[in-house]
C-alpha cells in the first residue's frame, strides 16, 4: 500500500520498520497557566499500525459491513483493515465515517505531543471532504483547545471562521478568545448574553 508523504508520517506504526509508537510515552501530559489546568492521559493509540496483521487485499470495498462506535484498527477484521489502508492512500474519499475516526484518534495525539502543524493541515482537509456532525463537532473543539496550549492565533481564526454555526460560541471559545485576545463578534454576544446576566436583547 502506497500512502502519500504527508498521510504516512502522520500514521502511527506499532511494529515494522516505521514503528514510532512506545507505549512508554503514554503518560499524563500536564498543561498549566493562570487561568486553568488541564491534563491529558493517553490510552493505547486506536489508529495504531500492526504490520503483521492480516489484510484482505481481495475485498469488495462496497460490501463490507460499516463500522460501530469507538473502532480500532487492531480490532478491524482483514476485510475492514483493506478499506481503511487503501483509503489511507487519498483521504479525500468518501468512506463510513467510522474510518475516518480511526485515522482522526491519531491525529488528536499529535495536537497534543507530535507534528502539530501537519495534523492540522489534514484535520481541516478531513472536514472539507466529511461532513458527518460528530466529527465536526469532535474535530473543531480539538483544533480550538490545541490552539490554545500552542498560543496558535491564526489556527484559532481559521477554526472559528470554519465553524457554520455563528451564533455558537461555547466556553472553549470564549477562553480561546480571551487568551488569543480576538474580539467577540456580534452573534456571539448575542448568544451568550443571557448567561451573563442580560435580559433585555433589543
Amino acid at each position: 500500500v502506497l500512502f502519500r508523504s504527508n498521510t504516512r508520517q502522520l500514521l502511527w506504526f506499532g511494529d515494522g520498520k516505521f514503528q514510532n509508537y512506545n507505549p512508554e510515552n503514554d503518560q499524563k501530559v500536564l498543561f498549566e497557566n493562570e487561568l486553568f489546568r488541564i491534563i491529558f492521559s493517553f490510552q493505547k493509540e486506536p489508529s495504531l499500525i500492526f504490520t503483521g496483521m492480516p489484510v484482505d487485499f481481495g475485498s469488495n470495498c462496497d460490501n463490507v459491513e460499516k463500522l460501530g462506535y469507538y473502532p480500532s484498527f487492531e480490532k478491524l477484521n482483514p476485510q475492514r483493515r483493506f478499506v481503511y489502508l487503501k483509503w489511507l492512500c487519498d483521504i479525500t474519499k468518501p468512506v463510513d465515517i467510522g474510518y475516518v475516526f480511526i485515522f482522526y484518534y491519531g491525529l488528536e495525539r499529535h495536537l497534543i505531543s507530535g507534528k502539530y502543524s501537519d495534523a492540522v493541515n489534514t484535520i481541516l482537509t478531513l472536514r472539507q471532504f466529511h461532513k458527518h456532525p460528530s466529527f465536526l463537532s469532535y474535530s473543531a473543539n480539538a483544533l480550538i483547545m490545541s490552539a490554545i496550549l500552542h498560543k496558535d492565533k491564526d489556527t484559532l481564526i481559521k477554526v472559528l471562521d470554519l465553524i457554520d454555526d455563528t451564533g455558537y460560541c461555547s466556553s472553549l471559545i470564549l477562553l480561546g478568545k480571551f487568551m488569543m485576545q480576538i474580539d467577540l463578534t456580534i452573534d456571539e454576544i448575542i448568544t451568550i448574553s443571557s448567561a451573563v446576566g442580560f435580559t433585555n436583547k433589543k
